[in-house]
């Protein structure tokens, strides 16, 4: 039996088939096999014209393909559904559909070799007959595939295949809108992508002939999110295929989405003619509630033709979501085509994809009945805990939230995150959306499983708001997950430190000099609500210490105030003199004893630090602080040479600025000022800071601006008229003002990719913009061009462009080895180009071997290399990997060429 058919698999162009199994549409899906690491099952099911019994299936070859390796694996899987009494040879004859459709199912369990990416793909020998978008039909190979990525997992955890619960088989009527929805479910809790592709005949070649079923005035459009198909209306009473391809992506912490899989499913759509309408169900809107509330749905559905029953249905996600919690549709036992959807949610129905319920009513017209469809949307977001509140506790925040959390023994349950920014964002919860993200808040705890947190890292005179969320194992398998979604937030409370010590608000620089420089150190004196007199009595002092750099890590005393009581505590600022301002920056903290003994004291603060470099026509400004508030924007003076004045002449919200259109070689003088203030009420604002005063000078040390390249060749211009092994490269300029003071460009050149650019041209001229590069044996080559002005500054390099050889490889597929001299050799056509070797294998109708080589002539002259005799006339298949001459050297094609060769004598 696995003889014959891996001859209808393999060999399914050959004219001298006798018998079609006439395919009308299938899919293949997997599951991880529970304790294993790389063993599957796999099922593959198909519908099949259910008259065509003399070549029916009880068995089909499934084929194993190892994407990097290029190897292939096999397996002969038998039937299993169908009646309880068997045919005559003990194999389940699959399951009847009525109106000629026969399901068919078949089930693999397969060990793969290793971690990696595998295609699993089934072909048959042929489609149904008069399908009126595929030319010639019945003589095209039916091909359904998966890609299945198995990864390490203890990076990305192991996937199974969505779920289709609805047939790959459905019936329209012409002149109506028709809808389809495939009613996805993934266990795994993956983001699916629905779109339209084309069928194929195998893994490399799409069908051919097919066109996608609908006219200028028809509209086939599928939803990406859900795979709901609507045709707005099919015109022409005919059967129709199409393929969906439905790719699986996996939200993984720190990576994004990824992808882990895809799937395609060929299908059938029979457009009738009789005059019958569909039911109607009527419109649900899409809906999000939260785990644990009890979800119940009203659906009505109608039927305009009189007389007829109609059946309605429901299925998808919630119906086999977390047992025994699943929901139930429930019919109205009065009124026919009525039913209620209920669903009592629970704290593991949670998750980050929405669940998505199909509801199908369905009428009894005759042979072809027609049916409506409703699609569902409901997210399930988890509840949020409760009763947050924030406590200042001498320099730590304290964080509670109600204790035990409602989903705390939930199964993906996995602790808390604790969210934290500067100042308040009363946002309300989105439920269908429950996301921290864009709220201006900061993650400092994730997985945190206790109700109470001490927050440490505060400053004083900032006001710190909490939330907190619960987080769930988005993708689980024994125990391992890759990401995690969160419940709906907390409700937000903020804190700030009491303000009973000093909290520094200057750092200004009055005075830029080498020796006499002076700089403005200012702090807002303790509360005196804060500050707890009785148990801290006077006297007071402040000691203000400086270290010439940003961040006090040499700090020395420099003054003290000492007060004999809090209201004699008036001074708030100290002129630190007689330092060094032109070439570092200074810092300062303010300490506050009580007695002698130290309370507390200020974060550090520096002054700003300026830094102005000279470049052509140009200055561009740099600067740093290092202070415990927020500086919101900074304004950038200049000193006009005439007035002697500071001019303003710009605003930057960041720490830099570039003083454009200036005269080379001349002078110019800035300092920056800065407006900011701390998030905490009663703290003086804004704070106003200046830095040092500094000067450049613009000088011409920049070449000129990088041109854009483009590279041509015969491979990639068919009308190229410089001949072979030349590459045309070109450039242009991208404004210009990168052609002024232009002298001559450089041109670089590499023949492997990646190695180090040379330079090949010093001297094209500065009005040319392209040069013709003469090369041997191969085009393949990267290339950058530079410009150089008449200072001798070459600029950056352009972009590298990189141009491949354009390998050319083709085999024929009929030769007559009868020795009349004409075409009696199997070779490829000629010439080809820029192949390496090959690594081909050719077969007979038994699968067996009759010849290989890796001699790109191959030269096969119809003899079997095991015996050395002429093969007989028929059918013959091959596989042959290709190895091209590339930028990389000698690389191998990443699917290999198949196809049949007929040997005729």
């Amino acid at each position: 039996m696995s003889r014959k058919i891996f001859l209808f698999v393999l060999f399914s162009f050959s004219p001298f088939f006798l018998f079609a199994t006439h395919n009308r549409a299938g899919e293949i899906t997997y599951t991880k096999d529970p304790g294993t690491t790389l063993s599957y099952t796999v099922t593959v099911t198909t519908f099949t014209k259910e008259s065509s019994s003399a070549a029916d299936r009880d068995s089909l070859i499934v084929r194993y393909y190892h994407i990097a390796s290029g190897t292939y694996k096999f397996d002969t899987v038998a039937r299993v559904n169908g009646p309880d009494v068997a045919p005559p040879n003990g194999v389940p004859d699959g399951e009847s559909l009525g109106n000629d459709i026969k399901m068919n199912i078949y089930i693999s369990h397969h060990t793969f070799s290793g971690f990696g990416n595998y295609i699993i793909s089934m072909q048959d020998l042929n489609r149904i007959g008069g399908i009126c978008n595929i030319v010639n039909s019945v003589n095209q190979p039916f091909y359904v595939e998966d890609t299945l990525m198995i990864q390490d997992p203890q990076f990305v955890t192991f996937n199974n295949s969505p779920v289709l619960t609805n047939y790959p088989m459905d019936f329209g009527v012409a002149n109506s809108v028709y809808v389809h929805n495939p009613n996805a479910y993934d266990p795994d809790g993956d983001s699916l992508h629905f779109e339209f592709t084309i069928p194929k005949v195998n893994e490399l070649t799409d069908v051919s002939g097919y066109t996608q079923p609908n006219t200028t005035s028809e509209s086939l459009t599928i939803n990406p999110s859900t795979g709901e198909i609507i045709w707005d209306k099919p015109g022409t009473c005919c059967v129709y295929n199409i393929a969906i391809l439905i790719t699986e992506y996996r939200l993984v912490q720190g990576q994004g989405y990824i992808k882990v899989g895809t799937m395609v499913r060929d299908m059938e759509i029979i457009i009738d003619c009789k005059p019958n309408l569909p039911p109607v169900i009527a419109d649900v809107h899409d809906t999000c509630i939260v785990a644990g509330a009890l979800l119940t749905l009203k659906v009505r559905s109608t039927d305009p033709n009189p007389g007829q029953q109609i059946t309605l249905e429901a299925n998808g996600g919630p119906f086999v979501a977390n047992p025994p919690d699943t929901a139930q549709f429930i019919l109205d036992p009065d009124t026919m085509g009525y039913g209620t959807f209920v669903w009592q949610t629970v704290c593991n129905h949670a998750r980050h994809q929405f669940y998505e319920v199909v509801f199908k009513a369905t009428d009894d017209y005759e042979t072809l009945p027609l049916a409506d469809l409703e699609t569902w949307l409901i997210h399930v977001a988890a509840p949020a805990p409760e009763n947050l509140t924030a406590t200042p506790q001498g320099n730590s925040i304290i964080v509670n939230w109600n204790n035990p959390y409602v989903c705390a023994g939930a199964k993906k349950f996995l602790g808390f995150s604790l969210w934290r920014r500067e100042g308040s964002n009363p946002f309300v919860n989105d439920t269908c959306n429950p996301t921290m993200i864009g709220k201006g808040y900061t993650k400092i705890l994730s997985e945190y499983n206790a109700y109470t947190y001490t927050d440490l890292n505060v400053e004083r005179g900032k006001e710190y708001c909490y939330r907190v969320e619960a987080e769930f194992a988005d993708t689980t398998f024994i125990g391992i997950y890759n990401n995690f979604f969160e419940s709906l937030a907390s409700n937000e409370d903020c804190a700030s430190l009491k303000l009973d010590v000093p909290v520094i608000t200057h750092a200004s620089v009055r005075n830029t000099d080498l020796v006499n420089g002076s700089i403005y150190v200012g702090w807002a004196k303790p509360s005196g609500t804060d500050l707890d007199t009785v148990q801290n009595p006077g006297p007071y002092q402040y000691k203000i210490y400086h270290s010439p750099d940003f961040n006090g890590n040499n700090l020395q005393l420099i003054h003290t105030v000492t007060a004999a009581g809090f209201s004699a505590l008036t001074d708030t600022f100290y002129i630190d003199t007689l330092i060094n301002t032109v070439d570092n920056p200074w810092s300062y903290k303010v300490s506050f004893l009580s007695n002698g003994d130290s309370i507390g004291e200020t974060e550090i603060a520096s002054s700003i630090f300026l830094v102005a470099t000279g470049a052509d026509n140009k200055v561009n400004l740099t600067w740093s602080e290092n202070v415990p508030w927020t500086n919101e924007f900074y304004s950038i003076y200049r000193k006009n040479k005439i007035t002697l004045l500071w001019d303003s002449i710009g605003v930057s919200v960041t720490q830099s600025y570039s003083d454009k259109n200036l005269f080379n070689d001349s002078t110019y003088c800035y300092y920056v000022k800065s407006t900011g203030g701390y998030s905490s009420p009663g703290i003086i604002y804004p704070i106003i800071n200046f830095s040092q005063r500094t000067c450049a000078v613009p000088i011409d040390t920049v070449g000129p601006c990088p041109p854009v390249i483009t590279v041509t060749n015969d491979c990639s211009n068919p009308d190229f008229s410089f001949g072979s092994f030349t590459n045309l490269i070109q450039w242009n300029l991208q404004t210009s003002e990168c052609a002024v003071d232009l002298l001559h460009y450089n041109l670089y050149y590499s023949p492997i990719e990646g190695e180090d650019l040379k330079l090949i041209d010093s001297s094209i001229s500065n009005i040319s913009t392209s040069f013709i590069h003469h090369l041997e044996n191969s085009v393949a080559g990267c290339y950058a061009v530079s410009g150089v002005d008449s200072n001798y500054n070459e600029g950056p390099k352009s972009a590298i462009v990189c141009i491949e050889n354009c390998p050319y490889y083709e085999l024929p597929n009929v030769f007559t080895p009868n020795g009349d001299d004409h075409n009696d050799v199997f070779h490829p056509f000629l010439p080809y180009k820029y192949i390496a070797k090959i690594d081909i294998k050719i077969f007979d109708s038994w699968g067996v071997e009759v010849f290989e080589t890796t001699d790109p002539n191959i030269g096969w002259d119809g003899k079997n290399i095991q015996n050395g005799k002429m093969c007989p006339d028929g059918t013959y298949y091959y596989v042959c990997d290709v190895y091209e001459q590339t930028l990389q050297g000698t690389v191998k094609w990443k699917k290999p060429l198949s196809g049949f060769i007929h040997l005729y004598k």
